[in-house]
């Protein structure tokens, strides 16, 4: 199994060698003979592989997504300053909110965030082997 070169060391080796280890323990035969840890080893690295896929797509959903609220918000600025639109901000201030205020406290603050991230993480390692091993497949994936 030959890989391309990696640029970053970090995330980089950890998905390389996540990825070698579950092929090199797919392939390895299942048996009497078989190592007991193997098995285990395979369940972690499968789930690092798949954390770190997951962290690296949300991030990369991330940046679009703020990108785009960005480019909007720069529109409609300009298109309010010029006097073509009308926007009711205390409404807009409401909405979010409304759906952003996750602890209940009348305030966006980083405890909702962290408490979403947290409601995200639950949700995405449901039913994974080895929910440390995704964790941590994911904080790499969503660094890099």
């Amino acid at each position: 199994c030959r890989m391309a070169p990696l640029r970053h060391g970090g995330a980089g080796a950890f998905l390389a060698a996540a990825a070698l280890a579950a092929s090199a323990l797919a392939s390895a035969p299942d048996g009497p003979d078989e190592d007991p840890m193997s098995a285990y080893i395979r369940e972690a690295s499968l789930s690092a592989f798949c954390g770190f896929a997951a962290g690296y797509t949300l991030r990369r959903a991330a940046r679009i997504f703020l990108l785009k609220i960005g480019f909007i918000f720069c529109a409609v600025q300009v298109l309010a300053r010029r006097g073509y639109v009308t926007v009711h901000w205390d409404r807009i201030d409401a909405d979010f909110r409304e759906h952003c205020d996750v602890d209940g406290d009348g305030e966006v603050t980083m405890d909702d965030l962290a408490a979403s991230r947290a409601r995200l993480l639950a949700l995405l390692q449901s039913g994974i082997p080895s929910a440390a091993a995704f964790g941590t497949g994911f904080a790499l994936g969503f660094r890099r």
